[in-house]
C-alpha cells in the first residue's frame, strides 16, 4: 500500500505540475495580446461624453492650489485623464504635452495601482493637472468610461471632440 500510495502521489504531482506549465504559456501568449493593444474609442468617438454633451459640474483642487470647476472652462481646453499603471496613459503622455504646448490644458491623473508621481512631474508645466482622489470629481463630471482619455472642451463647456486622435501624430507611410 506504501507503494502504491507513494505512485499516487508521484502522479498527482506530475499531473499538477503540466497544468501549471500549461497555464504559464497561456498566460504569457495573453500578456504579449494584451501589450499591444492600443486604447479603446467606443461609444461616439472616445471614452467621454460624447462631442455637444456638456460636461457635469464639478468643482476641485489642482495640484498647483487651482479651483478647477465649471466656470474655469471658459476658453477652449484640452483635457487628458490618465490612470498610473496603464501603459497606453504612460505612452500617450508625451504626445498630449505636445498638443498642450499651443492651448489651454488639464490633465486628470486618476488614482490607480500605482503611483502617479511620474504623471504628474510629466504633465506639470504643459497643463493644470489634477490628480488623485479630487480626480474622481472631474472624471464623473466628463462621464470617463476608460483610460487613456481625451477631449477637448469650448468656451461653455460643451464637449467638441473626444478620442485620443486628438493628441496622436500620425506617422505617414
Amino acid at each position: 500500500f506504501l507503494v502504491a500510495g507513494l505512485v499516487m502521489v508521484a502522479a498527482l504531482s506530475l499531473f499538477n505540475l503540466a497544468l501549471a506549465l500549461r497555464m504559464a504559456r497561456q498566460l504569457r501568449t495573453y500578456a504579449e495580446f494584451f501589450a499591444g493593444l492600443e486604447p479603446a474609442e467606443t461609444g461616439a468617438g472616445g471614452s467621454t461624453r460624447p462631442p455637444g454633451a456638456a460636461v457635469g459640474p464639478f468643482t476641485t483642487t489642482a495640484v498647483d492650489g487651482t479651483t478647477v470647476d465649471n466656470a474655469w472652462l471658459s476658453e477652449p481646453t484640452l483635457v487628458g485623464f490618465f490612470s498610473p499603471g496603464c501603459p497606453a496613459c504612460r505612452d500617450l503622455i508625451p504626445p498630449f504635452v505636445a498638443a498642450a504646448a499651443n492651448r489651454r490644458a488639464l490633465a486628470v491623473v486618476e488614482t490607480g495601482p500605482e503611483e502617479f508621481d511620474d504623471h504628474v512631474a510629466d504633465l506639470t508645466g504643459h497643463a493644470t493637472v489634477v490628480v488623485g482622489y479630487p480626480a474622481a470629481v472631474v472624471v464623473s463630471a466628463f462621464g470617463v468610461r476608460g483610460f487613456p482619455a481625451v477631449c477637448t472642451v469650448d468656451g461653455q463647456g460643451v464637449v467638441t471632440a473626444t478620442g485620443v486622435h486628438l493628441v496622436r501624430q500620425t506617422v505617414p507611410a
